[in-house]
């Protein structure tokens, strides 16, 4: 995996995250790819997930999450 962080076209600052085939492989198997971004300078930390639904996509999620944590399955918003 690599990551770099810059400034994008319009002036916004961009994080770059490239995946390895191994990564996606991992994700595939339910093991979900957690990026700490603190060395990027961003105080984030992202968890990448795939999965063939969003139930599928729940069960990974798994530990990583607390109890006031909101998802949102995006299939049901109405788009502007």
């Amino acid at each position: 995996m690599i990551r770099a962080r810059g400034t994008g076209a319009h002036g916004r600052p961009i994080l770059f995250i490239g995946l390895e085939e191994e990564n996606i492989k991992r994700m595939k198997d339910g093991k979900p790819v957690h990026i700490h971004c603190d060395d990027q300078g961003v105080a984030l930390d992202i968890v990448l997930l795939a999965g063939k639904d969003v139930e599928t996509l729940k069960e990974s999620m798994g530990e990583l999450i607390g109890p006031e944590t909101s998802v949102r399955d995006l299939r049901n918003e109405k788009k502007n």
